[in-house]
């Protein structure tokens, strides 16, 4: 990004994107990182499951054993180590999904359950002088 750009976002009151990432987890802290995580082993969990079950990536693994270069991996790593590599692949929407979701997570926690918010602190009761 060049100098003009980050001016012009400056102006325009937008902040860079480690800014917005820092606020983010400092507004969402823990929830933001068990989001996170969440995501990420559904996606590698589903990605195993659809190849425990016999899906077809691409063509390089429907030729039988021994062909395709895929194959050497899932006789080496199996599917749970196969899934990796996809879940990898769909890591910037796993990150959308984390920001998009997040939000909904927190004030599903901290409104509807009734939890207290520990980030915020209490408004300290004001004092009576006579």
């Amino acid at each position: 990004m060049s100098d003009d750009e980050k001016s012009k976002d400056a102006e325009a009151g937008e902040k860079p994107f480690l800014e917005k990432f820092k606020a983010f987890v400092n507004e969402y802290g823990t929830i933001a990182i068990v989001t996170w995580f969440t995501i990420f082993f559904a996606t590698w969990a589903a990605f195993a499951g659809l190849l425990s079950a016999g899906l077809d990536l691409g063509g390089w693994l429907s030729t039988g054993e021994g062909s395709g270069w895929l194959w050497g991996l899932v006789q080496d790593w199996g599917p749970i180590g196969l899934a990796y590599i996809p879940t990898q692949i769909v890591k910037p929407i796993r990150a959308a999904a984390t920001f998009a979701i997040t939000p909904v997570v927190h004030k599903l926690i901290y409104g509807r359950l009734g939890v207290e918010d520990e980030s915020e602190p209490e408004p300290e009761p004001e004092s009576e002088s006579d």
